[in-house]
This record gives structure tokens, C-alpha cells and sequence, in this order.
């Protein structure tokens, strides 16, 4: 319960104290740390993906397709929110919350691999052919940064444990500095969030209340079914795959190609994560 209520408390501080914008530069490295110590005391193989992988991946791409289309008629902005906030691919943070969590990390490093470049590859088709949006996606420019947040720390921490075995062992005792790195995330992150939103809060009005419910319900969707792909192996880190987005290609995808106010939805979706992140580690420290 502790490092639940911790990570609540970073939230709100965060969200009242909203000076993280400045330091939004801070997270890629933090995160790049974070991952190294996640990976120092795992071991990859070459099986790291699994039937499952391909049932989010499946998820990830079709889920975003019929929502666009189902809400499409009624709601153009909803129905652009929805797209946005599930064909993002999982967050590069998954593999330091599952091992916060103690679950399996090799399933949620595996999905994030095979999420990013697949999604980043599509996203030209559906922007063009389905939302009828213009313009060039660079694929590399868009998955680079990504991987090498996950690549880097990941390839060094390999080359350790192969190579030198006892300094992998010392430095995985230091694997505690992951948890007040990944709240100093937070705060930045919902700070850079909460200064968004009041920088666009005139703008937005009414709008805002139907933005925020509907994140939260595509959110709890999200974290629900990747819980149900998984049910039979890892419900956890299934949850964690398909729930934990990557809302700052989300929020990129959002002002570049549609509006401040579909913006909105990943920045509202950065609270609504941490939230249920909180709420999973409270019911892991309870069981």
C-alpha cells in the first residue's frame, strides 16, 4: 500500500504543482536508467514472443479501426480521441512497472518490441486511407527514438550479465533507485499534463468533461483486455501491455494530425495510467 499511495501522491503533486513541463527532457533518461536496472537481472531469449504478443498486437490494430468507425457518424472528435488513444503501442515504461510489480518482464519487453515498429509502419495507411489525413510519417523517425530508449539499456545490461557476471550481480542491488526515478516520472509527467490543460482550458470548455470520461473508459478498456488476452498465462503483464500506452507518440500523432483538443486525450490518459498503475500496486502489496 505504500508505494501505491506514493505513486497517488505523485500524481497530485504533479498535477498541482504543474512545473514539469520545463523538465519533460529528464523522463528519457530517467526511463533509460530505470530499464537498465529492470534488465540487469533478466534473462532474454530468443522465444520472447508469444502467441499472446500477436493477439495485442491484433488488439492494438483493429480495436482503434471499429471504434473510428462505430463512433465516426455520431461524434467526428470522439471518434478521433478513440483512434488516437488505442493505436498507440505500449509504453516504453512497461517493462520497469512489471518488474515493480514482479511479474514477468520478458512479456511486456516483447510486446513494447513488436508494438512500436508494427504500428509506426501502419500509421501512414490508416491516417491516409481511413481518417483521410495527409502527409509523410517518417517510420524511422518515429520508432528510433523509442527503441533506443529501450534498446540501449537493454543491450548494455545483456553485455554485462554475459560478460561480467559478479558486477551484474552488484549493480542489480541497486535496482531500488528504479522506484523514486519512476515518481519523479510521474510528477513530471502529470505537471507537463495538468500545464497543458490549463494553457488550453479556454479553448476547450464543455469539451473537456467528454475528453476526460472518455479516457478514462478507453483506459479501463484497455487495461481490461489485455488482462483477458493473457488470462491463461499473465494477466498482469498482458494488462500492463495493452493498457500502458505511449502517450507521447499519442500526443504527437494528436497535434500534428488533428487538434489541441484531441491532444487532450493523451495528456488526460498520462493521469488516468499512473492511476490504475497505483491501483495495481496497491492490489499487489495487498496480496
Amino acid at each position: 500500500m505504500k508505494k501505491a499511495l506514493l505513486i497517488f501522491s505523485a500524481i497530485l503533486l504533479g498535477s498541482i504543482f504543474n512545473y514539469g513541463h520545463t523538465y519533460t527532457y529528464l523522463i528519457r533518461y530517467n526511463l533509460m536508467l530505470m530499464l537498465f536496472f529492470a534488465f540487469i537481472g533478466t534473462s532474454f531469449d530468443l522465444k520472447i514472443f508469444k502467441t499472446s504478443h500477436y493477439k495485442i498486437l491484433a488488439i492494438n490494430i483493429l480495436l482503434p479501426i471499429s471504434l473510428y468507425l462505430l463512433i465516426k457518424p455520431f461524434h467526428s472528435l470522439l471518434a478521433e480521441l478513440a483512434f488516437v488513444l488505442t493505436i498507440v503501442p505500449t509504453a516504453a515504461a512497461v517493462p520497469v512497472i512489471a518488474e515493480m510489480l514482479k511479474t514477468d518482464i520478458g512479456i511486456t519487453t516483447g510486446s513494447l518490441l513488436l508494438t512500436t515498429p508494427i504500428i509506426a509502419i501502419l500509421l501512414p495507411f490508416l491516417l491516409s486511407v481511413l481518417l483521410g489525413v495527409g502527409g509523410d510519417i517518417s517510420t524511422i523517425n518515429l520508432v528510433l527514438p523509442i527503441l533506443s530508449v529501450v534498446l540501449v539499456p537493454m543491450l548494455l545490461s545483456q553485455s554485462i550479465r554475459f560478460t561480467l557476471p559478479k558486477l551484474a550481480g552488484q549493480l542489480s542491488k541497486w535496482s531500488f533507485i528504479s522506484f523514486p526515478l519512476f515518481l519523479l516520472n510521474i510528477v513530471i509527467a502529470c505537471g507537463n499534463a495538468s500545464h497543458f490543460i490549463q494553457q488550453n482550458l479556454a479553448e476547450v470548455g464543455g469539451e473537456l468533461y467528454w475528453i476526460a470520461g472518455v479516457t478514462i473508459l478507453l483506459c479501463l478498456i484497455n487495461f481490461r483486455i489485455g488482462r483477458f488476452v493473457g488470462r491463461k498465462e499473465n494477466p498482469l503483464a498482458y494488462e500492463l501491455a495493452l493498457g500502458r500506452k505511449n502517450t507521447m507518440i499519442g500526443l504527437w500523432l494528436a497535434l500534428t494530425y488533428f487538434s489541441p483538443l484531441v491532444a487532450l486525450g493523451p495528456i488526460c490518459y498520462i493521469i488516468c495510467h499512473n492511476t490504475y498503475n497505483s491501483y495495481q500496486m496497491w492490489e499487489a502489496e495487498r496480496r
